[in-house]
């Protein structure tokens, strides 16, 4: 039986969470956290997706895993529900696992994880551990995971000791002068203005309006802690339309290469060539330094 408590958040999507979950029960999981968000008011269908959606999680219990849920009465919306329910289940764990209902991963994710956790339980310049590795197929690896300062949450893990310095409502306030503080965190100068828009961008939002999981990767990037990617992809992305998606994009549909994690890195460190390859690869944003500097002062100037 699988050791490390598992969470599943959904919503509205009873065939995407019903895949979530086989995918989950394969490993024979000792207990699963679940929260289920509200139906919105004004959207009739709501009630009776959600009603359905709770059907299949009480249809599994009983099964020699222990079920421990939270039903909302009225939608908080997926950013709440998330955060919420990522705090409410550290209220009784240590560690979780982390699935919103549209992600279903590799078995070998669940083995990865759970030696991941115990292994740098301790090292607190480790903030998660991400399941998904967007460049697995445009770089050569010498180790069967890296360090990286980013992190993706398409199936992941993470400390509780972690999480609690995690808010919601994080107060971004990026200043010209702040640039060459960032750029000790970043290769280039493109990369740190890119990051500077996304934090000035957070800041025009307000504190409170921003995604939960921008403010993840702000909270990991800005205290400069460590993700550990694989170096094969172990997870996909199955709902078309949701939090994460409006459209097949290409998360989805992935295939789950071999992965065996045999040879570790020797030492704690950002490793920069995957950052590199990565910042280029998945944001898309490999622009020469001169227009990195236009978007900048034409964000200002117009205050996007």
């Amino acid at each position: 039986m699988y050791s490390v408590p598992i969470l599943l958040v959904g919503f509205n999507r009873p065939e995407i969470i019903q895949q979530a979950l086989e995918s989950i029960l394969l490993i024979s999981p000792k207990k699963i956290y679940v929260s289920i968000d509200g139906p919105r008011s004004n959207v009739e269908e709501d009630h009776i997706k959600v009603d359905d959606v709770i059907n299949i999680i009480e249809k599994n219990k009983g099964k020699n895993i222990e079920f421990v849920t939270r039903y909302l009465d009225k939608n908080v919306g997926a950013e709440v529900n998330v955060s919420s329910a990522i705090s409410w289940a550290f209220q009784y764990e240590k560690e979780l696992i982390i699935f919103e209902d549209d992600i279903v991963v590799d078995k070998v994710f669940f083995e990865f994880t759970r030696d991941m956790l115990i292994k740098y339980r301790d090292n607190k310049e480790i903030y998660m551990i991400s399941g998904c590795n967007f460049s697995d197929d445009v770089m050569t690896y010498t180790t069967d995971y890296v360090f990286s300062k980013y992190g993706h949450t398409l199936g992941w893990a993470i400390w509780k000791d972690r999480w609690d310095n995690y808010d919601m409502n994080i107060i971004v306030n990026p200043t010209i002068s702040s640039i060459f503080k960032m750029k000790r965190n970043y290769d280039t100068w493109t990369q740190t203005l890119y990051h500077y828009r996304k934090n000035r961008n957070m800041k025009l939002k307000g504190s409170g309006n921003n995604s939960w999981d921008a403010c993840l990767s702000y909270i990991m990037r800005s205290k400069g802690l460590l993700s550990i990617v694989p170096s094969k992809n172990l997870s996909k992305n199955i709902g078309v339309y949701g939090l994460h998606s409006n459209g097949i994009t290409y998360h989805h549909r992935r295939t789950y290469p071999n992965f065996n994690y045999e040879t570790h890195p020797k030492i704690i460190e950002r490793n920069k060539e995957y950052d590199k390859i990565h910042y280029r690869n998945h944001f898309k944003n490999d622009y020469p330094l001169w227009k990195a500097l236009k978007n900048l002062v034409s964000s200002i100037l117009h205050k996007k």
